[in-house]
């Protein structure tokens, strides 16, 4: 009686099958592998800049100002202020990966340079004077590409293809936060940073003598109206913006501080007579 052997192996066409069914599943799942990946690094990287933010506002509401850039690498904020750069990572007490993305490049950093040297006697004032978009300085944000703001600070990563985008990479420090774009930005707004300091504006009425309307930064002011300590005006000889009477308080009563232009220039170091009211007299802007 014959008896027949058991095939060993696999056959020429049940490899072949194996291979087209592997085939297909990777068709199938390599893309969503992929989007598992990328979707994991987005998260990973707002995470970052979450904690970098977190970080520049505990540094503000300990030192009164916001940290320059890091332009150099090592860590440490740079000084004076000179351009737009890296996370200062070792100035704020992060570690150096939590200054860099998922891709693993350093977090780009921008901040108004004038919040990088005030201290907690002046943030205040500035922070409410730049709660005025006309007022306030560079960076801006825009969400639309065509309606901007101004913006504290701004905290970016070039995402997956390693490079700023568009106009986030164009030198202006005018940035765009768009699902259009591979960047990832975080940013605060002035208003933001009034609220979470708790500030409260130290007020003081303004009067024009010469009867006609002062200018303040922010905006005109006719006869006695209440602005903030410390913001900014100018003096002109001969102008209507001479002889600004500034009274503590909120009503034009009592004994004021006449603001002539004689005492402007004596507080000026510009020649721009630009001066601010302060608690002890005036300050050259």
């Amino acid at each position: 009686m014959n008896s027949s052997k058991a095939s060993k192996g696999f056959s020429l066409l049940e490899m072949s099958l194996v291979l087209v069914i592997v085939s297909l599943l990777l068709v199938v799942l390599l893309p969503l592998l992929l989007g598992l990946t990328k979707e994991k690094r987005v998260e990973s990287t707002k995470a970052r800049l979450e904690k970098v933010e977190v970080a520049l506002l505990g540094f503000l509401h300990s030192q009164g100002r916001l940290p320059r850039p890091d332009t150099d690498g090592d860590g440490l904020e740079d000084s004076p202020f000179s351009a737009p750069g890296a996370v200062p990572y070792a100035t704020l007490g992060l570690a150096q990966r939590d200054a860099r993305d998922d891709y693993g490049l350093p977090l780009y950093y921008d901040v108004a340079e004038e919040l990088t040297s005030t201290d907690p006697v002046t943030l205040c004032p500035i922070l409410y004077a730049y709660t005025e978009p006309s007022n306030a300085p560079v960076p801006r944000m825009t969400l639309d590409g065509t309606t901007f703001f101004s913006v504290p600070f701004a905290v970016m990563s070039s995402g997956g293809n390693k490079s700023l985008d568009d106009e986030n990479g164009d030198g202006d420090r005018d940035y765009r936060s768009s699902t259009s774009l591979d960047d990832l930005l975080g940013w605060a707004t002035y208003s933001e940073l009034y609220k979470d300091l708790n500030c409260r504006p130290q007020c003081y009425s303004v009067y024009n003598q010469t009867g006609s309307d002062g200018a303040v930064l922010g905006g005109v002011y006719s006869n006695c109206t209440v602005v903030p300590a410390n913001h900014h005006f100018w003096v002109g000889q001969g102008s209507s913006y001479d002889n600004v009477s500034f009274y503590s308080g909120t009503s034009c009563s009592g004994s004021s501080q006449l603001i002539t232009y004689a005492n402007c220039q004596a507080a000026d170091s510009n020649s721009d007579c630009k001066v601010a009211i302060t608690t002890s007299g005036l300050t050259d802007y």
